[in-house]
């Protein structure tokens, strides 16, 4: 056998297993579960990339709200007092109605609050699903403070975009 009929042999065989690989046999269910996890990750991408609070990590629907989508929501009331006993009354919807929008994933058991600084405060979620006047009060279109009172931090939180919950 000449090696040019070799070599093309050789060829035809490489060319089948590609196209092998490539035809109607392969794995659909594969191939659908990896668009779908690719458009997933594209989704939550794009959600973090957008301004406002942001609900992500371990929740059904990852979410962000405008200050304006906030306010058109049922606001409560929550007057604090700071350390000189000056009261100051936060409007703001309750944190446990926001987290029954996303769907909180069973496996969750807190909640990273992350400031438009970078800084972080973990709480953990049983004392927020306890907490009727934890709110998350709008102070614009994209800055937001959270508010819990009797929960550790105890007080007001300033500049929050973002809960992650874990």
């Amino acid at each position: 056998m000449s090696l040019r009929k070799v070599t093309v042999k050789c060829l035809l065989l490489v060319l089948t297993l590609v196209m092998s690989a490539c035809g109607p046999d392969s794995n659909p269910e594969a191939d659908a579960i990896g668009l779908q996890d690719m458009a997933k990750t594209q989704a939550i991408a794009t959600l973090l990339a957008a301004d406002g609070f942001k609900v992500v990590g371990l929740v059904d629907t990852p979410t962000v709200w405008t200050g304006d989508q906030i306010r058109a929501m049922e606001m409560i009331e929550v007057p604090i007092k700071n350390s000189s006993g000056a009261e100051t009354v936060y409007q703001g919807v309750p944190i446990i109605f926001l987290l029954s929008l996303v769907g909180v994933q069973d496996q969750s058991s807190s909640i990273t609050m992350i400031s438009e600084n970078g800084s972080e405060t973990e709480v953990m979620l049983v004392d927020i699903n306890a907490c009727i006047n934890c709110i998350v009060a709008p102070e614009g279109n994209e800055i937001f403070s959270v508010v819990l009172p009797g929960i550790q931090p105890e007080g007001v939180m300033t500049g929050v975009v973002q809960f992650v919950l874990k």
